[in-house]
């Protein structure tokens, strides 16, 4: 399992982040309430993608120069699971996992769901020696969790920088999952 670092800062400027949500708010008239985005998976008890994101803006506003990490969990083969017993069905397989990510994962650890699929667990203060150690040790009990449901496999990858690459290291984390070779 490799760790993907990002040795150089993310270039974007704030005015950048910043300058699309202004537009938006001036194209709608100011009778229509904006959304509150949910924070939080209710049923699971883990934050949501929006969550997830707002929290790695604000490590990349306050500490740019702090080590931060990024772990990716990603569940597939969901669908050669066997739904014919009632506690083997793929969201049964999703709540165990996140329910066990948030077992392995230090309180000050933030751990929310990415995608249908996948979860991510924002590690403030951990570097690259340290974020590959959590991602081993997750891999290894997760895995053993999905032997469960056969034909059912959990990769974890990470990415690790400072705070200033703290946007880009979700998607990182993502793309260091593929399968090589």
């Amino acid at each position: 399992m490799a760790v993907l670092q990002f040795p150089r800062p993310y270039s974007a400027t704030r005015e950048l982040r910043t300058a699309s949500p202004r537009v938006i708010r001036h194209l709608f008239p100011a009778s229509i309430a904006p959304q509150v985005p949910v924070t939080s998976e209710l049923v699971w008890g883990i934050a949501s993608r929006s969550a997830l994101r707002e929290r790695l803006e604000v490590i990349g506003e306050l500490a740019p120069a702090a080590q931060l990490s990024f772990l990716a969990v990603e569940v597939s083969g969901l669908y050669a699971v066997d739904p014919s017993p009632a506690d083997s069905t793929p969201e049964t397989l999703l709540f165990a996992v996140a329910k066990s990510v948030r077992g392995l994962t230090r309180a000050t650890d933030m751990v929310g769901r990415l995608t249908a699929s996948s979860f991510g667990i924002v590690l403030q203060g951990m570097g690259e020696t340290a974020a590959g150690a959590v991602a081993a040790r997750l891999s290894l009990h997760l895995n053993q969790l999905a032997v469960r449901w056969p034909g059912s496999e959990v990769r974890v990858s990470a990415a690790t920088g400072t705070g200033v690459n703290a946007l880009v290291l979700p998607s990182a984390a993502m793309d260091s999952s593929a399968k090589c070779c």
